[in-house]
């Protein structure tokens, strides 16, 4: 089993020590706020023009219809404009950049989910499991992170937007459980968040296991765990 933990990768020039204080919190809650608004805000990313294009990057995942390993909850992203096709799973992965291999084997019935999301929402975030569960681990600051992050989505600004939840493996072990355990880490995510106020579906959890891992099978460890990520990005319709 490969994957130690999943990170949700964020740097912050307002988080101090391992304690923050109520206002360092309050400045990260912000912080995520500003970073989630995307493109629509013009504080940290930059006034859109009016006529000027908008940016959109289109999302790819693989998900087995076999009955192996989790699926995205909500069907989909619930009533989101995301598109899923039925397909059998190619025999190696169709991401010529990806050095992991793909999370559904080769020939398996799968749906193919495609969505939209706006690329200058993209947040990263640190969230800590213990080895090969979807436990959080203990001691770190992940709760309080996922707090904040709640506290960002409840917001006025973000509540009528919807995000997705992208849990993102490295490339050593077996793909179809790197695939499984993602998912499960994704969904732990978002059922904390719902526990935490934020509306179910706002937020929808997504694995992708090593489909997008960067870094081969094989690299040093402190590459390797650069691909265990959480990426937050708002859906665009």
């Amino acid at each position: 089993m490969k994957t130690n933990l999943l990170i949700i990768a964020i740097t912050l020039s307002s988080l101090g020590g391992t304690s923050p204080s109520m206002a360092q919190e309050s400045s990260r809650a912000q912080t995520i706020k500003e970073t989630l608004q995307g493109q629509s805000t013009s504080k940290t990313r930059g006034f859109v023009a009016r006529g000027a294009e908008k940016q959109v990057k289109t999302r790819t995942l693989y998900v087995s219809r076999g009955g192996r390993g989790a699926e995205p909850k909500q069907a989909f992203f619930g009533d989101s404009a995301a598109t899923v096709t039925e397909v059998t799973a190619p025999a190696q992965n169709p991401n010529p950049a990806a050095k992991g291999d793909l999370g559904v084997p080769a020939g398996e019935a799968a749906y193919k989910v495609e969505y939209k999301v706006d690329p200058t929402s993209q947040l990263r975030g640190e969230v800590f499991f213990d080895k090969g569960t979807a436990e959080i681990r203990t001691g770190t600051e992940s709760m309080a992170f996922l707090n904040d992050l709640a506290t960002a989505l409840k917001d006025p600004v973000l509540k009528d937007h919807k995000f997705v939840i992208e849990g993102h493996a490295s490339a050593e072990g077996s793909a179809v459980t790197n695939k499984y355990l993602s998912q499960l880490r994704a969904n732990k995510i978002h059922d904390l968040l719902v526990k935490y106020g934020v509306n179910g579906n706002q937020v929808f959890p997504a694995g992708f296991g090593e489909d997008e891992a960067r870094f081969p099978d094989g690299a040093p460890e402190k590459t390797l765990e650069q691909d265990r990520r959480v990426l937050i990005y708002k859906l665009e319709e």
